[in-house]
C-alpha cells in the first residue's frame, strides 16, 4: 500500500504501538539520568552495527515491494528504527545538553568518511553504488543528526509566536505538500530550463509558502 507522504506518520504510529507493548515500566521511561555522552569509538561501532541489519532490510524490500506494509523505502528501516530509540535515550540521558561542537565536528567527520567511501566504490566499478548505500547509511543517518541538531541547539533554540505558529502547522504543511509541488511545478513546466539550482528555488520556495498557508 502506497500511502504518500504520510508514510512517516505511519511508521512513527507503529513505532510506537511497539515501544509501548514492550516497555512496561513507563515510570522508568520519564526518569533522568545523567549520563555522559557516547564516546565516538561507540558511536562508529554502533553504525558499523546497523550495515548488515540494512542488508536484511534491503532484501526484503527487494522481494516484498518499495512500499511493503506502508513502509516507504524499508531498506532504510534500520536507520529510522535507530533514531527513534536514540531520540528517545537522548531524553533520559540529557545527552542533547552535553551536545558541544567537539561532537558536531566529530559528526561532519563520519558523514565525509562514508560520503568519500561511497564515491570511491562507485568509482572502482559502478555495480558497487547500491552496496556501498547500504554502507554508509547508518554514518550518514547519526554523522549529520549529531551536527544538524548541534547547530539548532546553538543557534535556533528560541521561541515566539511566529516559530509557535511555523511548529504547529508544520505537520500539516508536510502533508499537504504534494499538491503545492505539483500546481507550481505545472505552472512553472514551460519555463523550466536547464539549471536543477534554478528550477529548486523557483519551486521550491513559493511551495513551501503555499503549503504552510
Amino acid at each position: 500500500m502506497d500511502l504518500g507522504v504520510t508514510w512517516f506518520c505511519w511508521t512513527l504510529i507503529v513505532f510506537s504501538i511497539v515501544y509501548s507493548i514492550v516497555v512496561n515500566n513507563k515510570a522508568m521511561v520519564e526518569e533522568r539520568i545523567d549520563s555522559p555522552f557516547p564516546a565516538v569509538l561507540i558511536i562508529i561501532v554502533f553504525a558499523f552495527i546497523l550495515i548488515p541489519l540494512n542488508n536484511i532490510f534491503l532484501y526484503l524490500q527487494n522481494v516484498g515491494g518499495y512500499n511493503l506494509m506502508g513502509f516507504r523505502s524499508l531498506g532504510n528501516s534500520p536507520a529510522y528504527m535507530a533514531m527513534f530509540c536514540l531520540g528517545i535515550q537522548a531524553y533520559r540521558y540529557q545527552w542533547l545538553d552535553k551536545l558541544t561542537v567537539k561532537h558536531a565536528s566529530v559528526g561532519i567527520c563520519i558523514w565525509l568518511f562514508a560520503f568519500i567511501t561511497m564515491f570511491y566504490l562507485h568509482a572502482i566499478n559502478s555495480e558497487y553504488a547500491s552496496s556501498s548505500y547500504v554502507l554508509i547509511r547508518g554514518f550518514t543517518a547519526i554523522g549529520m543528526s549529531m551536527c544538524v541538531l548541534y547547530v539548532f541547539k546553538t543557534f535556533f533554540n528560541k521561541n515566539n509566536d511566529w516559530t509557535k505558529w511555523l511548529s504547529r502547522t508544520a505537520f500539516a504543511a508536510y502533508v499537504f505538500q504534494d499538491i503545492a509541488l505539483y500546481s507550481v511545478a505545472k505552472i512553472y513546466q514551460p519555463l523550466m530550463t536547464q539549471t536543477p539550482l534554478i528550477n529548486f528555488v523557483v519551486v521550491g520556495i513559493p511551495s513551501v509558502i503555499i503549503a504552510f498557508a
